[in-house]
């Protein structure tokens, strides 16, 4: 599955003026047997794994395997403090 992401960050123009600029990271997320691993896709379409997690945990903290891609791509955005995209 792919998804990006969009977060908002302040870079300084040639004038020393500050500006928002809107950052897109694009990504890649595969589910396989419960496990999540999400790559991060660059400008060459090179890919470089960002993330390897085989469990989620529950309200009491006990450790299960993802129920779904989708799944899989919330917990890493929030995880992450990833915006939406």
């Amino acid at each position: 599955m792919l998804f990006s992401i969009e977060n908002q960050t302040t870079e300084i123009d040639d004038n020393g003026g500050e500006e928002t600029v809107t950052v897109i990271d694009n990504y890649r997320c595969q589910f396989t047997d419960g496990l999540i691993e999400v790559f991060s896709i660059n400008e060459d379409d090179s890919e470089n794994k960002v993330a390897h997690q085989p469990w989620k945990f529950d309200e009491f903290s006990n450790r299960s395997p993802f129920d779904s891609i989708e799944e899989g791509v919330e917990w890493f955005k929030s995880n992450n403090d990833q915006g939406e995209g």
